[in-house]
């Protein structure tokens, strides 16, 4: 990696502790907030459901919160939940936590940028409606709405670019107008409703079962409500402020994004039209109505406060919109910055421009937003509703990061929050993706196929992302590749338990319809058999889907896995032939002194369980090395070192040498040289005299100890008798070299 991509730091501490509150909160909130409490929270479980799930919800996100909290201050860097997990559980880990963290922050951004052409139409009409394109899932295309949600990312990337400083201000002041706005609407409509508490009949949801169930349909939720309130741990690089105050901001926003979503359910419980006995009646027939009166909220603010009302809401949703826009792009404009800084993705995200901004991962994210309203917003909306289960993984993953690194640093309090966090998480994931699960909604067919397309393709880059690997920083235990392919798999089957049960619906729903008129036609039989060709044809493309997603996740598997066997491969070569290094004397080429250590501690363990054969050491050191290196110079010293070991090796051939000094070898004489030891010790001894005698060639002092059971408590005793007859044998040498008249 280049030490510019290494050192990119943001150096611009631009963003306040009320900074940080404003973007938690905005990245939270958006568009959902006025649509989703009537069509979902108060239609399922009404206001008392509502109430007391949204504040279950909330207890649960704080716990996370002080997750998240405390790894920011382990790990104070951008890319938050990418720069936890890769320290604490490794890059693989890393990468899984950020591929579905891309997932859910792109979605709450594409949701609420396609939600500017449904503002136009509340507060405007069909000014944008014009230039008819086509129809996906029966929304229907407008180049007009498209050029809309176009002018809207450029202008929000040309804030950005130009200035982080501005984008931190409008962010704080949008979120300080709705939070104000909101709040007095709901002070003014609490004040002025008529009725009493009998208006806010029935607590509970009539068709949404059992209070409990109802309850839990709301909790399941709260990875939805809440989620962005933690993309500040991405902003972590630029706080102004110390990291020990983010607790406090955290947990502000969860608080504040609660008490906002019970305003506006409070507030659209408090009037209906005259109509209508309740205001069960009017949620439950929202789609009857046109314009603001299929928005409670608007309908009561406009009752309560005429146009003011709506021009004071009108702002607030405009701002929840916007902060979202500005939340969601910032954090993940910085966990593509943190990819590409640490070089898991291309190193140009990494880059930042003269305004300390992410250039090219704003870039990145804007064209990819570009594309996406001409998708339509069902389409969009089968993503976001999968967003919940990318959050659901990067809570777990902060909890577990968070209890691993508190249990290494003695913190009690968070080794419980961390278990507690992930135990929370696991929960969600089972009530959001298993059907049936304790009785609560799943997901479509449409986000199930959405979520594994995303997740086949995290294999893909993932497996790209591997090539380039230098580092070997990723792929190092089957065990997560085992777990992603199990996940990969069991998405795959729930789609297409999901589908199927579509397809039976659609068909009985279709042939009720088409046979209520009693009796059985050729007519009707041709039309039975046309709608079972179709679906059978339907099915067969589902299947179709699946094989290819599930073989491509194979290919993928046996890929990495390739290259994992390859790694091991390669690795267990080098440790090999670091080893052989090791164990090798450079210049002679015999074993090196680490190799004769490791040999005595192996030869002590054998003769301490008495189970060592008979052997004999001989001590030999080269005589005059000194003055051959003084005399003729070291390369002619290392020749005669060379021709020593040479002829210590033909004479002892069966038996390993050891090379334990510059002078000095041991050779441990077993086997067949043990058996003719008297004849090879008295060869060395000849080969030395002859040489001494005729001043030619080495000459090579030598002792020999033999090793007897019972006698020899461990190898060293042996050595030091053979190193102590080695010197009375130089002694004997030089003794004979004096007597012969030589040097």
């Amino acid at each position: 990696m280049s030490q510019a991509f290494e050192k990119a730091k943001f150096t611009k501490k631009g963003v306040s502790p009320l900074g940080a509150w404003a973007f938690s909160l905005g990245t939270a909130i958006g568009w959902g907030s006025f649509v989703m409490t009537s069509n979902t929270y108060l239609k399922n479980a009404g206001p008392m459901g509502t109430l007391i799930g949204m504040l279950i919800g909330m207890a649960l996100m704080a716990v996370i919160a002080v997750n998240v909290h405390y790894m920011m201050k382990i790990v104070p860097d951008a890319g938050g939940i990418f720069a936890f997990t890769k320290k604490t559980l490794g890059y693989d880990h890393g990468f899984l936590a950020a591929w579905f963290m891309i997932l859910t922050y792109a979605a709450m951004l594409w949701a609420n940028l396609t939600s500017l052409p449904l503002f136009v139409r509340y507060f405007v009409g069909d000014f944008f409606r014009f230039g008819y394109m086509y129809s996906i899932a029966g929304y229907e295309v407008y180049i007009g709405e498209i050029l809309l949600c176009l002018a809207a990312i450029l202008g929000v990337c040309g804030i950005f670019l130009v200035s982080k400083r501005v984008t931190v201000y409008l962010q704080t002041g949008m979120a300080l107008i709705f939070t104000a706005a909101i709040t007095l609407v709901f002070i003014v409509a609490t004040a002025k409703h008529e009725g009493g508490v009998a208006t806010y009949a029935p607590a509970f949801s009539t068709d949404g079962g059992t209070p409990l169930k109802q309850i839990t349909s709301v909790i399941t939720m709260a990875p939805w409500a809440f989620i962005g309130f933690e993309s500040i741990m991405h902003h972590s690089e630029e706080f102004n402020f110390p990291h020990k105050k983010v607790l406090g901001i955290l947990l502000g926003s969860v608080l504040t994004t609660t008490v906002l979503y019970l305003f506006v359910v409070q507030i659209s419980i408090t009037a209906f039209p005259e109509n209508y006995t309740s205001w069960e009646g009017y949620i439950n027939n929202l789609g009857a109505h046109n314009g603001l009166d299929a928005l409670p909220a608007f309908f009561v603010a406009r009752k309560y406060l005429g146009t003011f009302g709506v021009i004071l809401l009108g702002t607030a949703l405009f701002c929840l919109v916007a902060t979202s826009l500005f939340g969601n792009l910032r954090a993940l404009s910085r966990l593509l910055f943190a990819l590409g800084r640490d070089g898991v993705f291309p190193k140009a995200l990494g880059k930042l421009n003269k305004h300390d901004s992410p250039i090219v991962a704003i870039l990145v994210i804007v064209a990819a937003s570009a594309i996406m309203p001409f998708f339509g917003r069902v389409t969009i909306g089968w993503i976001v509703d999968i967003n919940t289960v990318g959050a659901t993984i990067c809570y777990g993953y902060a909890s577990v990061c968070a209890w691993k690194t508190a249990k290494a640093n003695s913190n009690k309090v968070v080794r419980w929050t961390g278990l507690i966090g992930f135990v929370i998480s696991v929960c969600f994931g089972l009530m959001l993706v298993i059907p049936t699960f304790i009785g609560t909604d799943t997901l479509e067919a449409e986000s199930y196929f959405a979520l594994a397309i995303w997740a086949v393709a995290g294999f893909v880059i993932f497996r790209f992302v591997l090539k380039y690997d230098e580092n070997k920083r990723f792929a190092n235990t089957s065990i997560f590749f085992i777990g992603l392919m199990g996940m990969i798999f069991i998405i795959l089957i729930l789609w297409m338990v999901a589908t199927t049960r579509s397809t039976t619906n659609d068909l009985v729903s279709i042939m009720t319809e088409h046979l209520a008129g009693g009796g059985y036609t050729l007519e009707q039989d041709a039309f039975v058999k046309a709608l079972a060709k179709e679906t059978n044809e339907k099915l067969v493309l589902d299947i179709t889907l699946l094989s290819i997603m599930l073989f491509v996740s194979m290919v993928m598997v046996f890929s990495v896995f390739s290259i994992m066997r390859k790694r091991q491969i390669e690795s267990e070569k080098a440790a090999f032939e670091a080893k052989a290094l090791a164990n090798t004397d450079s210049l002679t080429g015999v074993k090196s002194k680490h190799a004769y250590t490791t040999h005595e501690i192996r030869m002590n363990e054998r003769i301490l369980r008495g189970e060592c054969e008979d052997f004999a050491v001989a001590v030999c050191d080269v005589n005059d090395l000194k003055y051959m290196n003084d005399t003729f110079g070291h390369e002619f010293g290392d020749k005669y070192i060379t021709d020593a070991c040479r002829t210590i090796c033909v004479i002892f051939k069966h038996s390993p040498v050891y090379r334990v000094g510059g002078d000095e070898f041991v050779v441990i004489i077993e086997h067949e040289d043990f058996l003719n030891r008297v004849e090879l010790i008295a060869k060395l001894r000849d080969f030395s005299d002859e040489n001494v005698r005729t001043e030619r060639g080495v000459v090579i002092s030598m002792g020999v100890y033999e090793f007897v059971k019972g006698r020899d408590e461990d190898f060293s005793t042996v050595f030091r008798h053979a190193d102590q007859l080695m010197y009375e044998d130089k002694k004997r040498l030089k003794q004979f070299r004096n007597y012969n008249g030589n040097r």
